[in-house]
């Protein structure tokens, strides 16, 4: 019996894909007429009730999950906002700090020398073994 069956998929093998290739297609397009079409899903009888079902959770499910990446979209914006004016801040506030440490010493004053963003934000990164992460935010 099994030596029947591979001599008929082995000699019938084209004919035997396209006639699945051919069934595949005919689901996926009854299907989609179904969930398109009520007329089409009340004649497939439950099985069209079964696929508007499937297809009422999936579209709620869809919903939820748009209102959510939405939501994300609006925070991800509001942080990198949040983290430019940071970042220009930081700027600002190193030159006005560069500026006043010239203007001590032209007065004779020695202070501290000051840690600039960039060399804070190196030192932290490698305090928290970040140094070797690909973290885009810094490019």
């Amino acid at each position: 019996m099994t030596g029947e069956w591979a001599r008929l998929l082995t000699e019938h093998w084209p004919t035997l894909t396209l006639t699945i290739a051919v069934l595949i297609g005919i689901y996926y397009v009854v299907r989609t007429l179904a969930l398109t079409f009520d007329a089409v899903a009340d004649a497939l009888g439950p099985l069209g009730k079964i696929w508007r079902a499937r297809r009422t959770i999936s579209q709620a499910e869809s919903t939820d999950l748009r209102r959510r990446v939405e939501y994300l979209d609006s925070q991800v914006r509001a942080l990198r906002y949040r983290d430019e004016c940071y970042f220009a801040y930081t700027l600002m506030d190193h030159d006005w700090h560069v500026r006043n440490e010239l203007l001590a010493r032209e007065h004779g004053l020695v202070l501290e020398r000051h840690v600039t963003f960039l060399e804070f934000r190196d030192k932290w990164m490698r305090d928290h073994q970040l140094e070797n992460e690909d973290i885009k935010i810094w490019q």
